[in-house]
């Protein structure tokens, strides 16, 4: 309880707070008002009383219900609920349901079609797991269905994670978000399963907040001279201190703007208008926009300190996280932190505006900036070498089996308790690590310190991007979004040109004139963005296309298949390569149907991880 008590009389330290919200939005005016001022200024005692929840307790409160509702729900995993969650707020999206159309709907309605099954595997899973046999929770959304036959188990869980969305969508406009922090609180609980909030629950409350705090602003002229950056950028220069990137020149200009500045409240609210020094060019919205696809450029260049790419990206290495980038754990001087907290602000604008960013950061980055915690997975899309090594150092192999003895360990690893950062430099793992060896009975922890190392060395980084986002948007409300849902914010969706991909395509065993070939650039075309995206990630391992037919390291590589019955066979990918064997499937029907298999379920199909291909790629790829 937080009480704050300002006595009659005072003229101490006096400090006016708005009064507490009451439902319905009414203020009731205290009966004694007059006794509640001192000098025009309200006084008197508030206080803020946060339950503390032990899930728990439910168990201890309700053994027998707590037993049977555990039991009833065992086949049903977390990722169930994910694949879940994001179904509903894609289906909602597509077909524009309200909140409270959505969370009043049943589960015939809202059921998958066989393409978003392809597309969530998992949400497949559930669907096919065997209905509930006995009575409880209803098959749709807000209420009970009566007794009918046994409901499915995805209705059931449909009509959970609706009906706790229902609650929640009552609930939001009282939590203090503030304490997502704090462990015991409500809304870290809440804040640990935000991907099962679904959008139409915490937009309202992400939107009201937004306006709440939104400036009336005027743009103000910004000058930047391109042909400096350009001229510095080609001599292979950095800017270490950001006096001559357009990013840099953008920073002096406005670090000492204040932050109310970015809190346009539209895209038509432009924060600045452009004066682009020895061209001929009216900002009427086009030099703006090029100023950010000019900042995201620079950012992931080596023109400016601030990013790097990802271990996985310079060994071309793992499945995915090829085409990522990470926060410098280098950039520690006081220009770089505060050129940090700027990428911050510019991210708060676009959140804002929707005058997006085209970053492709790693989710390591975004989980880091919304408060989410880092997994495993994360550890392998961001240096896949390096999570095998430190299975190696436990002893395990890729089965899981042992793969180490103690004899052969002690023979083999001749390491110390350090790792060397992202930006090359060797940090101990702990006090003293330089000089303490690495034995089979203290490799447990050193593994551990090494993944932990990769996973949180940019932490420093990563709180001064959080500073300048806190000074635009109201962070507290971010964390009920998942990192997805921020990069989306901040970046828009990702488009995949299939023109630019086609014009840089060579073919092997094939020709761009045969009908199965024509029938796969019609299918690609056919594509949403997420499924190009998606293509793309399991032909390359990346998610974006650069931007011009010049900056493509390698060529998209189309290849016969010399298989048949062809319809019998899903496509296979090089990712090293960059290229796709492609069966001669009969028709479009087909040929799309393999193709949304394949980039959905089969990330693991290929050759690229042999040593063989990792040196070729890479020496393709660096050239």
């Amino acid at each position: 309880m937080e009480v704050v008590h300002r006595p009659p009389g005072s003229s101490i330290d006096r400090e006016v707070r708005p009064p507490p919200l009451v439902p319905g939005g009414a203020q009731p005016p205290p009966a004694d008002a007059a006794s509640r001022e001192v000098d025009g200024l309200p006084w008197g005692f508030r206080c803020t009383v946060t339950p503390v929840f032990a899930p728990d307790a439910l168990r201890r409160a309700f053994p027998a219900r707590w037993a049977a509702h555990r039991a009833r729900h065992a086949a049903f995993e977390p990722r169930h609920d994910v694949a879940l969650a994001r179904y509903l707020n894609a289906h909602a999206s597509r077909k524009g349901l309200s909140a409270a159309v959505l969370l009043s709907s049943r589960w015939d309605a809202l059921a998958p079609a066989e393409d978003d099954l392809v597309r969530l595997p998992a949400l497949r899973e559930l669907v096919l797991l065997p209905p509930l046999t006995d009575g409880g929770a209803g098959s749709g959304g807000g209420g009970s269905d009566g007794a009918e036959a046994a409901p499915s188990a995805a209705a059931v869980r449909c009509g959970m994670l609706l009906a706790l969305n229902a609650r929640l969508k009552d609930a939001l406009p009282y939590l203090d978000l503030s304490q997502a922090d704090r462990s015991w609180s409500a809304t870290a609980l809440l804040s640990n399963c935000r991907s099962l909030l679904l959008h139409v629950v915490k937009a309202p409350v992400w939107d009201a907040a937004l306006q709440a705090t939104t400036c009336d602003t005027s743009p103000f002229e910004l000058c930047l001279s391109r042909s400096r950056a350009a001229k510095h950028a080609l001599l292979g220069e950095t800017d270490w201190d950001g006096r001559w990137s357009v990013y840099g020149q953008a920073y002096r200009a406005m670090r000492a703007m204040p932050p109310r500045m970015f809190r346009a409240s539209s895209a038509s609210n432009k924060l600045y208008t452009t004066l682009f020094m020895g061209e001929r060019a009216q900002d009427a919205g086009g030099p703006y926009r090029e100023t950010f696809a000019m900042y995201a450029q620079e950012l992931q260049s080596a023109a400016l300190p601030l990013l790097l790419r990802t271990p996985n990206a310079k060994h071309a290495a793992g499945l995915s996280g090829r085409d990522h980038w990470l926060l410098n754990p280098g950039a520690t001087s006081p220009v770089q932190l505060e050129m940090l907290v700027f990428l911050g602000k510019l991210m708060g604008h676009a959140m804002r505006t929707r005058e997006y960013l085209a970053l492709n950061l790693s989710p390591l980055v975004w989980k880091a900036l919304v408060g989410q915690e880092a997994t495993r997975e994360d550890l392998e899309c961001v240096d896949m070498q390096l999570a095998k090594s430190m299975d190696a150092v436990r002893g395990k192999a890729a089965d899981g089996t042992p793969s180490l003895t103690e004899d052969v360990f002690a023979d083999a690893v001749l390491e110390t308790f350090t790792a060397i950062a992202l930006d090359g430099r060797e940090v101990e793992l702990r006090p003293g690590g330089r000089d303490e060896p690495v034995t089979w009975a203290n490799r447990l922890d050193y593994a551990t310190l090494v993944e932990q190392q990769r996973l949180n060395e940019s932490k420093q980084q990563a709180e001064a991007v959080r500073a300048g986002l806190a000074m635009v948007v109201p962070l507290a409300v971010l964390s009920l979004f998942t990192w997805e849902e921020a990069e989306e914010m901040v970046c828009g969706r990702p488009g995949v040109d299939v023109a630019l991909l086609e014009s840089v395509t060579e073919y092997s065993g094939c020709r761009r004139e045969d009908a199965h070939v024509r029938l796969f650039w019609t299918a690609l075309r056919a594509f949403g963005d997420e499924e190009r995206a998606m293509f793309l990630r399991f032909c390359w391992g990346r998610t974006r296309l650069p931007l011009t037919a010049d900056q493509f390291a390698q060529r998209f590589k189309l290849q016969s298949f010399g298989r048949s019955p062809a319809d019998d066979y899903l496509p296979v990918a090089h990712t090293c390569f960059f290229s796709l064997e492609l069966p001669a499937y009969s028709s479009l029907e087909v040929m799309t149907k393999k193709l949304l298999y394949a980039i959905y379920n089969c990330q693991a199909i290929d050759g690229d991880e042999t040593d063989t291909a990792m040196r070729a790629a890479a020496m393709g790829y660096e050239d």
